[in-house]
């Protein structure tokens, strides 16, 4: 385009309208191309529109063929406020006559003295604490089950409690023959038969372990003085087998001896690196292979494969075989990377094949080995605050209680999140003093004043007495929500007026869409109406603008094929018997349809229909519902013919989330703007030809004027 005009100054012409009033004629064909554009693009909106209400109608009937709107169940409760009810789909009817006698209640716990009367919950712990500073640190754990003395303990280990092991010898863990190992290091020698004391330091009662060879099997006797130690021999069981994986590889006998047998895929790992719950020294058994070819080893969460070797739990060394020895780097960092280690041991140190942890000046000789089995941990600094503490708490979905502080009595109250007489709370100080010594917890004496033991809900049920953990259970598919003590009858039968409202909210969608579709298929066309120009709306108010398009936009899918083949296909599905059935059309259901003129409209008797689901409520679901090959329901084959007519509408029009429009009016539409993108570049080229001829009809016509100028100048001279 030429960018050098001259509109008229030496003509007096307004070139700038002639051009445009030239161009206006020449752009005519390029109106035509974007009106075009505009009815294929409403056409489009319009089919999107049908198939989006077609798609609400498909995702119906895809309801209509499950169970779950025929088999509702209607559960009432004669007492409210004794308990509520609700069935399920697949609860049988009966009746339930139930006594509740006490209500199942979570365990708390508060602290036994008040903590202080300078705390402030917001502020840093050293605040108010006195003797500690901004760093030290502090550890627990806890543990949401009763009973938990013995499964969660701090047990002292040394050498000389390993009996049978020479005094200068160590113990190393593998497995042989796919049996538990146990075999000492360097020159000390294990007896055939030898026994394990550990020592339980908060209560000061003895645990021993017999091991002994019988057979191909090793056989572990458990002793013990502690009250109810049925309870702790089965805790035993349960964290060791947890410890194996799902193989039920240790069992408890009648005469309480354990039996091992047939060890196979055991793994020798540092649990969590070092035990990252608790923060102590720990080796544990787990049940993935570690100690074979080709396995691996898990520390501190990482997995290390093809490592062999062996761990010594008295030195602190663990020990690889082989060419697993170029990974010992790797091993390194990933025991340094747990935190609770850096606090009380040395950085771990690599010598040739052994890796070596010793503990920090002042921390006790013996190793403190931890089992809470399911127990969680929390690490914090008394820079931290209590309400720190407390949200830290609560926010850990695993830890199973919530806390708060009472500022009235100066208290730390500790409530279980699960109700049950099987659920307690147990807090043990790992790092430090703060549960016990500070917040004044103490979880270990069950029956003072200051710890709530959870309860089970008992209550009696048609005459059996019984118990569960929860308020809120199960029985039959019918789901129990008990509020106080008292007594009520439950009632469990078919919801009939549930199920008239599914269908009748079937039918209604099935009506609307209908009218819809035969509303866009017999709206009239007004092709007088073309979509407006730039210019065209310029001069319209908005309300114009909206009749106009109105108009515009009626009647382009006025008598569309696709349309038409899948109506009439639906209101032949519709009114079609399904054969072999009981209940085999919608008239026997009470149903009929409208007048031609109503284009298959269903009016439902609902009397009648109520009747048929009383009397046959098997019946009317398969008139739906039938999957029988080559004898469908109703709203499977409506489902069905949907999905064809959705698919074919979509290879039409398109969809408005497909990134790249290959359907039929998509690439109509980009014809349409490659034409408009030729004749817009024809049309600047046409318009820059006449502005170059009216610029140099310009430049000539100055040029004639400047040469009649100095000719009347001349002739002026030559006559003066």
């Amino acid at each position: 385009m030429s960018s050098f005009r001259i509109g008229g100054i030496a003509s007096g012409m307004d070139t700038e309208s002639i051009v445009r009033d030239l161009m206006r004629v020449q752009r005519l064909p390029l109106q035509r191309l974007e009106q075009d554009k505009q009815i294929w693009q409403w056409r489009q909106e319009s089919y999107r529109n049908l198939n989006m209400s077609l798609l609400a109608l498909r995702n119906k009937a895809f309801d209509m063929r499950l169970q779950a709107p025929y088999l509702v169940k209607k559960a009432t409760s004669t007492n409210e406020t004794v308990l509520s009810v609700t069935a399920g789909a697949s609860a049988h009817n009966a009746t339930y006559n139930i006594n509740v006698t006490s209500l199942a209640s979570a365990a708390s716990t508060y602290s036994t003295a008040p903590v202080g009367e300078n705390i402030q919950v917001k502020d840093a712990l050293h605040t108010w604490v006195g003797g500690v500073s901004p760093t030290d640190t502090f550890s627990f754990y806890l543990r949401d089950t009763e009973n938990a003395t013995g499964a969660i303990s701090n047990f002292n280990v040394d050498t000389a409690s390993i009996k049978g092991v020479a005094a200068n010898a160590s113990a190393s863990i593998g497995t042989k023959d796919g049996k538990l190992n146990i075999r000492a290091k360097d020159t000390g020698a294990l007896l055939n038969g030898y026994t394990i004391n550990f020592v339980n330091n908060e209560e000061q009662d003895e645990i021993k372990v017999q091991v002994d060879t019988v057979g191909d099997s090793k056989v572990i006797t458990v002793t013990a003085n502690l009250a109810q130690e049925d309870l702790k021999l089965a805790d035993i069981a349960q964290a060791i087998n947890e410890e194996m994986g799902e193989n039920e590889q240790i069992s408890l006998s009648a005469t309480g001896k354990y039996e091992l047998k047939d060890l196979d895929g055991l793994e020798l790992s540092l649990s969590g690196g070092v035990d990252e719950v608790q923060g102590q020294y720990s080796f544990s058994i787990a049940e993935d292979k570690a100690f074979a070819a080709g396995e691996y080893i898990t520390i501190n969460g990482q997995s290390f494969k093809g490592v062999t070797g062996t761990a010594d739990a008295t030195k602190g060394e663990f020990s690889v075989d082989g060419d697993a020895t170029a990974q010992m780097e790797s091993l390194v960092q990933a025991i340094n990377a747990n935190k609770v280690l850096n606090s009380r041991f040395e950085p771990a140190t690599l010598e040739g094949d052994k890796i070596t942890l010793i503990e920090k000046e002042g921390q006790a000789t013996g190793r403190d080995i931890t089992s809470p089995v399911n127990g969680i941990g929390f690490d914090f600094t008394y820079g931290d605050s209590l309400e720190k503490v407390i949200s830290t708490v609560n926010n850990n979905k695993l830890a199973g209680v919530t806390m708060f502080f009472d500022e009235g009595t100066k208290s730390l109250v500790v409530t279980s999140k699960e109700t049950g007489a099987a659920k307690g709370i147990n807090i043990f100080d790992n790092v430090g003093s703060f549960m016990t010594g500070i917040m004044n917890i103490n979880t270990t004496d069950k029956d003072g004043d200051h710890y709530t033991k959870g309860t089970d809900a008992e209550f009696t049920l048609n005459g059996l007495k019984t118990t569960r953990s929860t308020n809120n259970f199960q029985i039959n598919n019918v789901t129990f929500n008990l509020k106080s003590k008292g007594e009520a009858t439950v009632e469990i039968q078919g919801d009939t007026d549930k199920v008239v409202e599914n269908i009748k909210e079937f039918v209604e969608l099935y009506n609307k869409t209908l009218d819809e579709v035969y509303g866009k298929l017999n709206e009239e066309r007004f092709r007088n109406f073309a979509p407006l120009t730039k210019e065209q709306r310029d001069e319209m108010s908005e309300k114009d603008i909206e009749l106009w398009e109105e108009k515009a936009k009626s009647g382009l899918l006025q008598r569309d094929g696709v349309l038409s083949n899948a109506m009439n296909a639906l209101r032949r599905i519709m009114t079609s018997t399904v054969d072999d059935l009981e209940i085999s059309n919608i008239f026997d259901l009470g149903m009929k349809t409208g007048s031609y003129r109503e284009n298959g409209k269903i009016y439902i008797d609902e009397e009648k229909l109520r009747e048929a689901i009383e009397n046959n409520p098997e019946g009317v679901m398969k008139l739906f519902n039938n999957d029988s090959e080559g004898n469908l329901g109703i709203a499977r084959q409506l489902q069905n013919e949907l999905d064809k007519t959705m698919k074919s509408i979509s290879e039409r029009a398109g969809s408005s989330t497909n990134l790249y429009d290959q359907s039929t009016i998509g690439k109509t539409l980009k014809n349409i703007d490659d034409q408009i993108f030729r004749m817009e570049e024809r049309l600047a080229r046409m318009e820059d030809r006449y502005w170059k001829q009216f610029t140099a009809m310009e430049q000539a016509l100055q040029a004639m004027y400047q040469q009649g100028d100095w000719l009347a100048q001349q002739m002026m001279i030559m006559g003066g």
